[in-house]
């Protein structure tokens, strides 16, 4: 089931105190992090550990299988649909933390000969 252009589009944020959420989704809470199509104000990391389904991003399905990572960048509209058997992890990261980590990331690679 892919999700259709022009619908209304929930918008989530990251609290302020909280710039950084790891969060393993499987059977025991599912339910609790399946949403209509939606977008948010950070930075997601999905890594799909176990299972296969479908992640639709910006209105274009892509296959979600064991050991794949997908970065959706704040803005973009998304929706993971899982099978029961379907495992994965969520990273939340809150904007300027993923940029001062790239930032430093970006330095020190800079340096490495």
């Amino acid at each position: 089931m892919a999700m259709m252009a022009g619908t209304d589009i929930e918008h989530y944020q990251l609290p302020d105190e909280e710039p950084l959420q790891i969060i393993r989704v499987d059977e025991t809470n599912r339910q609790s992090y399946e949403r209509r199509p939606h977008r948010h104000d950070y930075f997601e990391v999905i890594w799909t550990e176990v299972g296969e389904g479908e992640h639709s991003i910006d209105f274009t399905a892509f296959p979600l299988r064991p050991r794949t990572l997908y970065l959706i960048a704040p803005g973009q509209v998304h929706q993971i649909l899982a099978p029961p058997e379907l495992m994965y992890d969520l990273a939340r990261v809150f904007r300027t933390l993923f940029y001062a980590a790239l930032a430093s990331s970006c330095s020190y690679l800079k340096g490495a000969k």
